[in-house]
């Protein structure tokens, strides 16, 4: 949702709508790597045990940056053009994802 909102307000002023599923279509698109990533991490679990503990943290390190990238790169993909630069809403997402993950772990934790 956080990157749908984005996209929203950058193409707050172009004729051209924003359909929620072209852009999960385009985001799933830019994150179908970090899946098969983590297919990966789990399967070394399943199969290795705890001795593939390292292994499954650096796969998901790289997931964690994959779907990031990919977040960002759906807000700003599209030749939208609106009040406020692609830039600064990429790292308001980015920023919005992480505060609500910092508030959802403390709410759960």
């Amino acid at each position: 949702m956080i990157g749908f909102v984005g996209k929203i307000l950058i193409s707050k002023n172009s004729k051209q709508k924003v359909n929620f599923f072209e852009y999960l279509n385009q985001l799933a698109a830019f994150t179908n790597v970090s899946n098969i990533i983590l297919l990966l991490a789990l399967l070394g679990l399943f199969v290795q045990g705890f001795n593939a503990l390292k292994f499954a943290f650096i796969l998901l390190v790289i997931t964690k940056i994959n779907s990031l990238t990919g977040l960002t790169y759906s807000i700003v993909s599209g030749n939208q053009k609106g009040k406020i630069d692609k830039l600064h809403v990429a790292v308001l997402a980015n920023f919005s994802y992480y505060l609500v993950s910092y508030v959802i772990s403390k709410v759960l934790l």
